[in-house]
């Protein structure tokens, strides 16, 4: 099967990075910052990267995406802010067509944050290409930090390095679909 190699969690920003859309050619990559700054992600196929993406536009909530990349690939990256930089980490672009592979499917992980943690790592263990999360990620929607102690800080290694595809459940908006701008924030 096609597999996705994990690594070590880095906690250089406030939340992330974590990787949301990934396609055969693409992957969009976010991170939250404490404070403003630029978005870059370095990437390459080994961790002199030597490849580029970036939103000069200041910002506490960053998303780039890295665009011409060659399908079923594994690449090294990182993403700065200002001077601040991740680690190396990897991701994998999406596999080919007609090519098989694993994926994990689950849902409320609000609230539980020992659980979420140790689904998030059997999650990793299976070595899936991909994660989908079918709602409920936080109690409360509307509680901007809950999606980072509820669900970035949990899963923050396997956000690393796999795509999570998540859909809003009804304690994500709870009261009135505004409260979806949190989810769509964080969400690409």
């Amino acid at each position: 099967p096609y597999l996705v190699p994990g690594g070590p969690v880095d906690e250089t920003f406030h939340a992330g990075p974590w990787l949301g859309e990934t396609t055969m050619t693409s992957v969009i990559v976010s991170w939250q910052t404490d404070e403003p700054g630029d978005s870059v992600v370095e990437y390459g196929l080994d961790d002199s990267y030597g490849e580029r993406a970036e939103l000069t536009e200041p910002t506490t909530m960053h998303e780039v995406q890295v665009t011409g990349l060659e399908q079923e690939t594994l690449y090294h990256y990182r993403a700065c802010s200002g001077d601040t930089c991740t680690g190396d980490l990897t991701f994998a672009t999406a596999p080919r067509l007609g090519r098989s592979f694993r994926f994990a499917v689950y849902a409320d992980t609000q609230t539980d944050f020992e659980t979420h943690a140790e689904v998030s790592a059997s999650i990793i263990e299976s070595e899936p290409a991909l994660v989908l999360i079918a709602g409920d990620i936080v109690g409360y929607g509307a509680d901007r930090e809950s999606y980072v102690t509820e669900f970035f800080d949990p899963a923050r290694q396997r956000n690393h390095y796999l795509t999570t595809w998540p859909v809003p459940g009804n304690h994500d908006w709870k009261e009135t679909p505004d409260q979806l701008q949190n989810f769509r924030d964080y969400f690409a």
